[in-house]
């Protein structure tokens, strides 16, 4: 097609392998899979519905969530920043040195066989400590 293609529809089969851009606007449904074997770039992604990819989505630059990421495994890598609220609905588990550069406020119970405080610990509240404990 050397021009605009118009219509309503317009069905391809088989490997689409185009040699530019390919521009599409309006609404768009893909019935099956669109795989993307270089980078998808641009100034937006929308993507709605469950997103499940089969391998590695790495994602570079600022990146805002609208709502929620579930992750349904473990979340790996060699930094994780988070900023704002954090309002997990059940357990988080931390291995290895973690870093807090603010507030950790625990409004439940911290439990656990053992918690180490390096630094000035300054609470707000009661500290109330139950059962045996050592003090160097």
């Amino acid at each position: 097609v050397g021009g605009a293609a118009t219509g309503t529809s317009l069905k391809l089969t088989g490997a689409l392998t185009p040699a530019g851009v390919v521009d599409v606007t309006g609404a768009t449904t893909l019935a099956s899979t669109l795989a993307v074997g270089g980078a998808a770039t641009g100034t937006s992604l929308k993507l709605t519905g469950a997103l499940t990819p089969a391998d590695v989505v790495d994602i570079t630059g600022a990146t805002t969530l609208a709502s929620t990421l579930d992750v349904g495994g473990a979340a790996t890598g060699t930094s994780l920043k988070l900023t704002g609220a954090l309002t997990p609905a059940d357990v988080v588990d931390i291995t290895g040195a973690t870093t807090l550069a603010s507030t950790l406020d625990v409004g439940g119970a911290a439990t656990g066989t053992s918690l180490k405080l390096t630094g000035a610990l300054t609470p707000a509240g009661v500290v109330d400590v139950t059962g045996a404990t050592t003090l160097a």
